[in-house]
């Protein structure tokens, strides 16, 4: 009986070391927030209508975060939100004060920047002087046109460098909006051989590797999904650590709720058959029922996938060109950066829309045209697969359109697939074989261009 009761009295010992409780609070402009969720990146706690909280913090924690609410941001130290404290298992009390961000709750863009990559001196020189003035430009026409813009670095901050962090930092805190980490692999201490050791550095500059905040009425959650061993070996999973604790957020989020999730290697691996990753897998199963969209990295092009229904995955090319040997991508895009926008709608359409119904009102004959970006990699072929809630199937639906005859008509106007050598592989392909001239597919192909574009006119 007393072995027993020793043991016992072991086990709650040891259970109470493994947690401490902590207390804070949560204000804007010195007023209590409640309902604001707070993270040891184990466990979550609420902060009441007094603003406070309390948590039994693990000590393995590495930081007290806030998942930063919708029209809301955390002050910023270098152009990161402060969001987050380093976790101390002697303090007792985290205080956390947050700041009105008027507007952003309805209407917002969110830069999604890939892969800046300086390896050198001489990388980070043209960082400067060639990739931050562009982004630069598109900052100052946001706040021109009064929009709320953040922007997110969607991992390899550095190529392996991390006496870069500090200087690439600072050129980001330079375009005066928030900015939000990623970590990549090439954002790994090369000589440190534990996945914790090895992302030290970026901790110090960027915060935690795994958070959450609430943009518009989207829930973006942003996580490593780069299990590090060290010299530049590692595995692209999210390990289960993050996998739990995404999990118990997910079951904090109203049903059918929008979810972004950001890490760097993408989900869906287009050179391996369209494989997706294992945990990833696991990760959309905790997410069931939401509409779910990753923004990725790391593979240095643009290019866009429906992994299942009602999740969809945008991967963003670096933004440094092909590893600063030249400003094209494997692609064929320039230095790019993508522009997430929100209005509480999927499309920005709605201007567009009253434009149409004043204009019919009148009586005058209007018809609602858009222009359609990112298509790929939809095709006729594909696309009676896609998810109903694919941009482009909804914008066709919202046009009165049959997404299949939009699909085949802008592929086709966007190729000139019957006017030129270069429109489809085909083209290309008999080319020089039958000896033809540019001037015979003119001949040939303009008129057929003419009859298709009536086609499409008369039956769509």
């Amino acid at each position: 009986m007393k072995n027993l009761l020793l043991f016992l009295l072991a086990c709650s010992l040891g259970a109470a070391a493994a947690a401490r409780p902590i207390r804070g609070s949560v204000k804007c402009g010195g007023k209590p927030m409640g309902g604001v969720t707070v993270t040891d990146g184990y466990t979550f706690a609420q902060s009441d209508e007094q603003g406070i909280f309390t948590l039994d913090a693990d000590d393995q924690a590495l930081f007290i975060s806030l998942v930063t609410p919708s029209g809301y941001l955390a002050p910023l130290d270098g152009g990161i939100p402060q969001f987050y404290r380093a976790y101390d298992p002697a303090a007792k009390r985290y205080d956390f004060e947050l700041q009105p961000w008027p507007g952003s709750g309805e209407c917002y863009e969110l830069l999604a920047i890939a892969d800046p990559q300086p390896k050198t001196e001489e990388h980070f020189r043209r960082l400067r002087s060639e990739v931050m003035p562009a982004l630069q430009a598109a900052t100052d026409n946001g706040r021109t046109r009064g929009s709320n813009q953040a922007a997110i670095v969607l991992g390899d901050i550095v190529w392996d460098s991390p006496e870069l962090f500090a200087g690439v930092k600072a050129e980001f805190a330079g375009l005066g909006v928030p900015v939000y980490g990623v970590i990549g692999n090439h954002d790994h201490d090369l000589n440190k051989y534990t996945d914790r050791e090895a992302t030290e550095n970026y901790r110090r500059h960027f915060g935690p590797t795994y958070y959450a905040f609430d943009m518009g009425r989207t829930h973006y959650i942003v996580l490593d999904d780069i299990v590090y061993h060290g010299a530049k070996k590692y595995e692209e999973q999210i390990d289960t650590m993050q996998l739990r604790w995404a999990a118990a957020y997910a079951e904090r989020l109203p049903a059918g709720s929008r979810v972004c999730i950001a890490m760097h290697a993408p989900a869906m691996k287009s050179w391996l058959g369209n494989r997706v990753m294992e945990s990833a897998e696991t990760l959309m199963d905790a997410f069931a029922g939401h509409e779910i969209h990753f923004i990725s990295g790391h593979t240095h092009i643009n290019s866009n996938f429906d992994i299942r229904e009602g999740a969809m995955e945008h991967n963003v090319a670096q933004i440094c060109g092909n590893l600063w040997r030249d400003p094209i991508n494997r692609d064929g895009t320039l230095y790019e950066v993508q522009v997430l926008e929100s209005s509480g709608q999927p499309l920005l359409d709605q201007a567009a829309q009253r434009i149409v119904r004043l204009a019919r009102r009148q009586g005058i004959p209007c018809k609602l045209v858009f222009e359609v970006h990112d298509l790929w990699p939809l095709s006729p072929i594909e696309l009676g697969g896609m998810s109903p809630k694919h941009p482009f199937i909804m914008l066709c639906q919202a046009a009165g359109i049959n997404p299949l005859a939009g699909a085949m008509s802008v592929s086709v106007c966007a190729s000139g697939a019957f006017v030129t050598p270069f429109g489809t592989a085909p083209n290309l392909l008999v080319w020089e074989a039958g000896g033809y001239s540019v001037k015979d597919y003119l001949k040939c192909g303009f008129p057929m261009l003419i009859i298709f574009g009536v086609v499409i006119f008369v039956f769509i």
